[in-house]
């Protein structure tokens, strides 16, 4: 959900290599998975980049990447995490936000 005072966002589903559905899932997994038809709306909830550094593969969130929505896969990008006081940020193995650890 978007945080309170912040207005919601909304994607277009499009299947990049032109078929019907597109796959979504909670996290990467071929256990959970819906189809959704494309040119869905959906609401942003959170936005997730899949990142390398060196031999490590993981996600950042993308408000710690400033300007990757202007960059194409493969480019590199600067790492700033949100909170100004903090040296670096988190890269996870999945897409998702566990606060409880």
């Amino acid at each position: 959900m978007a945080s309170a005072g912040a207005a919601a966002r909304e994607a277009l589903i499009v299947n990049a290599d032109g078929y019907d559905e597109v796959a979504a899932r909670p996290k990467p997994s071929v256990e959970a998975a819906w189809d959704l038809p494309g040119g869905s709306l959906v609401e942003l909830v959170d936005e997730w980049v899949e990142c390398k550094y060196e031999a490590l593969r993981g996600f950042i969130k993308a408000k710690n990447l400033p300007g990757v929505e202007t960059r194409v896969p493969g480019n590199n990008v600067e790492v700033r995490d949100s909170y100004k006081g903090n040296a670096e940020t988190c890269m996870r193995r999945h897409a998702e936000q566990d606060a409880s650890k």
